[in-house]
């Protein structure tokens, strides 16, 4: 039976713009009528929801975090928060998911990209509905210790570097066509000051997603393993070491709410 989705919050309408509420509301006619018919079913078979980013990706709801003068909605983080949560009130996994792509672009891409990188990776969302995923989660270790972490990236003579390491926890790992990977400068002895980030094809050679995420709740979201064992370019480096922690990018202000909003619904869906 079809969830009841309830309509967005009086208080939150009366501070959204008229493009936020245009989108909410095709977010919320969205889950009532496409992702919460399917939600059972994705999660019974811990599938990641293609049909649902396909309907995503029809309506522009890709793109809510890509600023306006690279074609896309350029949300604030209240209407962010509203489009997330009428996506999770059909399907919880959809909203975590959609929350995780959609803060590659925004906080990564838009706040330590240069200006070619943004170009470049905004257009992949924009114009051709790629999928970005970001992972720093390792099995043992975890960049909320000290960010001792396991991957590595280790310079090349000829630019770049060779990055090795395998990350779990990976939502979207089986659909993303990027992701944004983090490590440590090999060498360095470690630390948040010798962290360095790249946006790595999920096609390139070396890549591989394994294991099967299995868990509770929350199964439609793809989050299994995947394995690094490649190279990647200069043009693909985020910043020089250190660059992610020392950004002023306010990631809490867009982070926190959207998970606030998904959390309730997934109760509700097991």
């Amino acid at each position: 039976m079809a969830l009841s989705i309830e309509p967005i919050p009086l208080a939150a309408v009366r501070l959204m713009t008229n493009e936020e509420l245009a989108l909410a509301r095709i977010a919320d006619e969205l889950a009532r009528d496409q992702f919460a018919p399917r939600a059972a079913r994705y999660d019974a078979a811990a599938e990641f929801p293609a049909e649902n980013y396909i309907d995503l990706r029809d309506t522009g709801l890709l793109t809510l975090r890509v600023p306006k003068e690279f074609g896309g909605h350029g949300l604030d983080p209240l209407g962010f928060a509203m489009c997330i949560l009428a996506v999770a009130r059909g399907c919880a996994s959809t909203g975590l998911t959609l929350t995780m792509h959609t803060n590659v672009l925004g906080s990564f891409v838009g706040g330590l990209g240069t200006t070619e990188q943004q170009w470049r990776y905004f257009g992949e969302a924009v114009t051709n509905g790629r999928l970005f995923a970001s992972i720093t989660s390792e099995p043992g270790a975890s960049a909320r210790e000290r960010f001792v972490l396991s991957t590595t990236f280790t310079p090349r003579e000829r630019g770049g570097y060779r990055v090795e390491g395998t990350k779990h926890f990976c939502s979207l790992a089986d659909a993303a066509d990027y992701f944004f990977v983090s490590g440590i400068v090999t060498g360095s002895g470690g630390g948040a000051e010798n962290l360095i980030s790249a946006m790595i094809p999920s096609d390139s050679s070396g890549v591989t997603v394994t294991g099967q995420w299995d868990a509770v709740g929350m199964r439609a979201t793809a989050s299994h393993t995947v394995e690094y064992d490649t190279s990647v370019s200069v043009d693909d480096v985020f910043g020089p070491p250190g660059r992610l922690l020392s950004a002023d990018w306010e990631v809490f202000h867009w982070v926190t709410p959207p998970y606030i909003s998904v959390l309730p619904r997934q109760r509700t869906h097991t």
